[in-house]
């Protein structure tokens, strides 16, 4: 009786020229490959580290068969082929339009990130995620990287620098040179977020504000934040916003980040306290230089948003201890907690209580929708004056009805 031939099972085979050694893999080019300049080289991570699993060297001869192809014809005689790692996608993909389309402070924080992430700091023998090879990296190894970057760095950092992997993974989908195919390693790795900043200034918080900016002669720090509460628009997009404006009944802003043309009414407070601003800019001894509404009265110049982040501090500093003195601990607490980001939450807060719909809203902040909710979701819920009005309205609604006990 012939024997039956025995079948094995080709997907436990390992690619071509890959010998797998018991779990430590290695590429063996026959003499032709190598006289072609191909050499033989361990597969692991880094010199020490683990080896890689079968379908990591799958994923390495995939990238590598057409050079050996070629390299067996005799058509190339050169170094081994390129290896991509991640550090070349985030630089590709910073270098790209794409890219450079971003706001100049997104672009900013995004480069400081990405020198955290080449420069991360790994035990000797292991393996940067920037230095990985792109073909194999996975959910797990970007996970582990965002662990590590909570600890070192903290949650929004470390987020921030897997959002800017997860878009670097996504353009290299659709890049001519790149290509990439599969899963984002980025996606639905159930990261845990910060939780939500829960502030909106009062008119009192705001009043004591400005107050303690004029007392500093820094009057145009507190025309900022009225013009924050009031507009509901980013500080950089307040901070150029043109003089001229203010000859007109609407005050048209140009947002960088969404490229919108917002325009809005001044409110009789903000438009009593610019035009207050503007007197002071004539009178002032040294010469105006800016075209701003919110400039640098010390100087004459442009405010840079660090110089605006430097005078807010101190202004708030001075408030709190103005707070203190007179003996309102609340207020001082209050303002201690105080960022000029929550002037847009607030204003879209105030405009909530007083029933303003949805498109109103948006007409003057210029949110999209998904944003606005999300604001009410976080601001919202925590006060008191909205829960009050729907009793209210739900007791009025059974007494109409005829609901009684």
């Amino acid at each position: 009786m012939p024997r039956r031939p025995i079948r094995r099972d080709l997907s436990l085979r390992p690619p071509p020229y890959v010998s797998w050694r018991g779990g430590r893999p290695r590429f063996n080019p026959d003499r032709k490959l190598r006289d072609a300049g191909l050499k033989g080289q361990d597969l692991r991570h880094g010199p020490a580290g683990p080896w890689f699993t079968l379908d990591e060297c799958r994923a390495w001869w995939e990238a590598r068969k057409g050079h050996v192809a070629s390299a067996r014809a005799g058509r190339v005689a050169a170094p081994p082929p390129r290896r991509d790692c991640v550090k070349d996608l985030l630089r590709d993909y910073m270098l790209s339009p794409d890219w450079r389309a971003k706001a100049a402070s997104t672009q900013a924080r995004e480069r400081q990130l990405h020198r955290q992430m080449v420069e991360e700091v790994v035990p000797a023998g292991a393996l940067r995620l920037a230095d990985a090879e792109v073909a194999i990296v996975e959910a797990a190894d970007v996970k582990g990287f965002f662990l590590k970057a909570e600890r070192e760095h903290g949650l929004t950092s470390a987020r921030l620098m897997v959002m800017l992997l997860s878009a670097a993974f996504s353009w290299g989908r659709t890049d001519q040179r790149w290509r990439l195919k599969g899963d984002n390693p980025c996606h639905r790795l159930r990261l845990p977020t910060p939780p939500p900043r829960v502030f909106v200034w009062t008119w009192e918080s705001l009043l004591a504000f400005i107050a303690a900016a004029d007392d500093l002669d820094l009057p145009f720090i507190g025309d900022a934040v009225m013009l924050g509460v009031f507009s509901g628009q980013r500080q950089g997009d307040r901070l150029k916003l043109l003089d001229s404006a203010l000859d007109d009944e609407m005050l048209a802003f140009r947002q960088a980040k969404r490229g919108a043309l917002v325009e809005i009414p001044q409110h009789v407070f903000l438009e009593r306290r610019l035009t207050a601003g503007r007197e002071r800019r004539r009178a002032l001894p040294h010469t105006v230089i800016a075209p701003y509404v919110l400039i640098d009265e010390t100087t004459g110049r442009a405010m840079s948003q660090d110089r605006y982040h430097s005078l807010f501090s101190r202004v708030r500093a001075h408030a709190v201890e103005r707070a203190q003195a007179e003996g309102d601990n609340w207020m001082a607490v209050h303002l201690a907690a105080a960022r000029d980001q929550d002037l847009r939450d607030t204003i879209v807060t105030w405009m909530v209580r007083a029933e303003c719909t949805m498109a109103e809203v948006v007409s003057i902040t210029g949110h999209s929708l998904r944003s606005i909710m999300s604001i009410m979701k976080h601001y919202l819920l925590v006060d008191r004056t909205l829960s009050v009005q729907a009793i209210q309205k739900v007791t009025g609604w059974m007494r109409k009805t005829g609901m009684e006990m």
